[in-house]
């Protein structure tokens, strides 16, 4: 089974959120099924920091995961990674190196929450509000499309791995508007959100209510970098909410 399937992540979950009461064999199998997941995942972080990349999972499995406490556990690969990533970040941010050229080859991965406040002050909405609306759009959302949100929209799971599971999987992830960067995509999921192909979507109702352009709003400018900024900083937030699954103010994207 590809360690990206959705059906791999609730057993690492489980022993992620055991890490107080593992045995050995459980330590290895958990240290196992991390390396996994995170082997085919090269953030610009990790070349940025010139250290082999399975010497910085294995760092990242030893500084954060071993001592951890608490019930976070990733729920999918798009987490995992997410809080591989902040790891890297806070290396590069101890040797001074942050600040690299942007890798095109990420996905759905959040700004500084410096950044997103800045990119939303031109709409005159703080983060608080923001994460507040977002958690309010979730609390819409049927337990399928909050699972495509998380999976697909945030992750990087294939919204065919759910046909199984979701009736007419495909219609209502196009119904939602998942607008996540794929590999092969150069612009971030902020201008997608601004094409065509996207409007009247609950994603992109939700931004332009978000936004305060009310029912009937002027559309979002794809040339415009400060319309598509605050666009991605909230489908950025709208991420951190869903994957967090409680109160938004309490998101902390470092594992305990």
């Amino acid at each position: 089974m590809s360690s990206d399937h959705p059906d791999h992540f609730p057993r690492i979950q489980v022993l992620w959120n055991r890490r107080e009461a593992l045995s050995r064999s459980e330590w290895e199998e958990l240290y196992r099924r991390v390396m996994d997941a995170l082997a085919g995942y090269r953030p610009r972080e990790a070349g940025a920091l010139g250290d082999p990349l399975p010497d910085l999972c294995h760092q990242f499995f030893v500084e954060r995961v071993m001592p951890g406490r608490g019930s976070n556990g990733p729920e999918h690969a798009g987490a995992l990674r997410l809080y591989f990533r902040h790891f890297l970040l806070d290396l590069l941010r101890a040797a001074g190196t942050v600040g690299e050229p942007v890798d095109d080859n990420l996905q759905c991965e959040p700004g500084s929450a410096e950044a997103q406040r800045t990119a939303l002050q031109r709409f005159g909405l703080s983060l608080d509000a923001a994460r507040d609306a977002a958690a309010a759009f979730v609390a819409t959302l049927s337990e399928d499309m909050l699972m495509l949100l998380r999976f697909c929209g945030c992750g990087d799971a294939a919204v065919s791995s759910f046909a199984d599971r979701i009736a007419s999987a495909h219609y209502r992830s196009g119904q939602l508007g998942l607008v996540h960067r794929r590999r092969s995509d150069k612009e971030g999921a902020g201008r997608q959100l601004a094409s065509a192909a996207h409007r009247g979507t609950l994603i992109e109702r939700w931004v332009m209510r978000t936004l305060g352009r009310g029912a009937a709003p002027a559309e979002l400018d794809p040339g415009d970098a400060g319309d598509v900024g605050a666009a991605q900083a909230l489908l950025d937030i709208l991420c951190a909410v869903a994957l967090a699954g409680q109160n938004p103010a309490a998101i902390d994207p470092t594992p305990a």
